[in-house]
């Protein structure tokens, strides 16, 4: 609950390994940035569209 209603941009890279890497957690919701981290931090992901060394940036915002 401590989440809804929060907003954050993310940026990620992916690794040599296909690892998402978290470069920076924007937001003013500690809980936001925990969850975020906790959740996609070194996740690896099959290989697809995205590309190593680029660098995304994901807007998320938590449905109230």
């Amino acid at each position: 609950n401590e989440i809804r209603g929060s907003k954050a941009e993310v940026r990620v890279a992916v690794d040599k390994g296909n690892y998402l890497r978290i470069l920076s957690i924007e937001t003013e919701n500690e809980g936001l940035r925990d969850f975020i981290k906790s959740s996609i931090d070194f996740q690896k992901i099959s290989k697809g569209t995205y590309k190593q060394g680029i660098v995304y940036r994901i807007p998320v915002e938590v449905k109230e």
